[in-house]
């Protein structure tokens, strides 16, 4: 597992921020919304290849506000290259300002993404 601090530009990313408990979250509610988003990527890469562009095919983008004692909220987002082939009605864009965010890639077959979160906790206050 590698974190590391990355500078993004400014940006808009489309998606869905689930908001809610650490234990809602842990109860697996949050992959309710990345599950739903997954479907969407997957519609988007399929069209953005019809469209004759199959280097599109990019992860989801997720971003966490950990800014309250008790909840947080968790945007699960779409490249804005993909976001134009799919409409979903909690679907929207989020304007982000430049900054710099910490980062890591997380797939589905490196276990418990709750493991991997406290991981990059660790290595923030370390």
């Amino acid at each position: 597992m590698s974190f590391e601090l990355t500078e993004r530009d400014a940006q808009t990313l489309f998606g869905i921020i689930w908001q809610g408990s650490y234990e809602e979250a842990g109860r697996g509610e949050v992959k309710k919304v990345i599950a739903l988003m997954e479907g969407l990527r997957k519609q988007a890469v399929t069209a953005a290849a019809e469209e004759g562009q199959p280097d599109a095919d990019t992860g989801l983008i997720g971003i966490s506000w950990n800014d309250q004692s008790d909840s947080f909220r968790y945007l699960v987002a779409l490249p804005a290259a993909l976001a134009r082939y799919v409409r979903h009605d909690d679907m929207r864009g989020h304007d982000f300002p430049r900054m710099s965010f910490a980062t890591a890639w997380h797939s589905a077959d490196e276990g418990d993404v709750f493991a991997h979160y406290q991981a990059m906790f660790d290595w923030i206050e370390g």
